[in-house]
């Protein structure tokens, strides 16, 4: 399980998720996206994401989606 944040410094974070889904060896991994621009569901650079989460984001809600894609749900 990867958490990804959308805004990273050096890479955008759907430049990433396009870069996992070519590599063969990362393809499978389910990846949670965090974006505080909700407009971000309609953008097709995201559909390789698992799920998307909008900031702010509480711990609660945050345990429970990485305990879901690890299947400890």
């Amino acid at each position: 399980l990867v958490l990804l944040d959308r805004s990273m410094p050096e890479m955008d974070g759907l430049e990433l998720l396009e870069r996992m889904e070519r590599d063969p060896r990362l393809a499978g991994v389910p990846v949670v996206l965090l974006s505080g621009d909700e407009d971000l569901v309609h953008n097709p650079r995201v559909e390789h994401a698992a799920q998307i989460l909008f900031k702010p984001v509480g711990l609660p809600r945050l345990l429970q989606v990485v305990r879901e894609h690890l299947g400890e749900a």
